[in-house]
């Protein structure tokens, strides 16, 4: 796999690595990979939490469960929009900023 970063990107990467100790920059990258993933599960845990105190234990709470689940995959939809227009955004600038 390969990606592009912008130079501010690259540095502040780089500078994580530094003062973290990592090898290397894919260890930063892999990292923030698994410290999302735990967000994303203690938020879904979270919302599982809250659905079991206010559900009726006499019931599975199906359509709870599946409005959480469309609720946090949109939720991730919308931030991984948000970055790809971000990148969209760096890539447009640096062909700008090559042009000239």
């Amino acid at each position: 796999m390969t990606i592009s970063l912008t130079r501010e990107q690259l540095a502040w990467l780089k500078s994580k690595q530094h003062q973290r100790g990592f090898a290397t920059a894919s260890e930063v990258v892999r990292d923030l990979i698994r410290r999302e993933q735990e967000k994303e599960a203690a938020k879904i845990e979270r919302e599982f939490r809250v659905l079991a105190k206010s559900s009726n234990p006499a019931l599975p709470p199906i359509k709870q469960i599946v409005a959480i689940t469309r609720k946090v995959r949109k939720e991730l939809l919308r931030e991984h929009e948000m970055a790809r227009r971000s990148n969209a955004h760096d890539r447009a600038a640096r062909v700008a900023a090559n042009r000239r």
